[in-house]
């Protein structure tokens, strides 16, 4: 039971770099909204999609952030441009209706970001076809676009290293 606790623990980000490693990880958020905390970071890759997700996890309310990839997890560049990326970063202001994307899913693409992962750390099988990597590095720089319908207007700049 407790083993289970911990794997699945790990492949949430939850391990000993979700803790250990936070203060260095950082985000940022300037321009048409502004906040700034610790973050920490995980990935995971799941053999029977062939995809690989790098989420980053952070204390800012109404962040989320998940950069998905085609292919096994690895060091690299990938950017809302590339074939196959399925992504959302999302930031909804607490209180307000108001909200910023940049994502690729729906076939409806907003706002633009670069991830950059320069180590993933060594991959951890973490259920039936998923390998997690609780210890990826790097940074992750996006503009997020204001939602229609949502009153919110210019974009939020997002800077990220982990």
């Amino acid at each position: 039971m407790r083993l289970g606790i911990a794997l699945a623990l790990t492949a949430l980000g939850c391990g000993s770099h979700a803790f250990s490693d936070v203060s260095s990880c950082s985000i940022t958020l300037s321009g048409a909204a502004t906040g700034a905390s610790w973050c920490t970071s995980s990935g995971l890759y799941n053999a029977v999609s062939g995809v690989s997700s790098v989420a980053v996890t952070t204390t800012l309310s109404g962040l989320s952030i998940s950069v998905n990839f085609p292919g096994s997890m690895h060091v690299g560049t990938f950017k809302n441009t590339d074939p196959g990326a399925n992504t959302a970063i999302t930031f909804a202001a607490p209180a307000t209706a108001n909200a910023w994307t940049a994502t690729t899913a729906g076939g409806s693409a907003q706002g633009s970001y670069t991830l950059t992962l320069t180590s993933t750390g060594t991959g951890m099988v973490s259920g039936i076809g998923n390998d997690s990597f609780p210890d990826v590095h790097g940074t992750l720089n996006a503009t997020l676009d204001a939602v229609a319908g949502t009153g919110s207007t210019g974009a939020v700049t997002l800077a990220a290293t982990f």
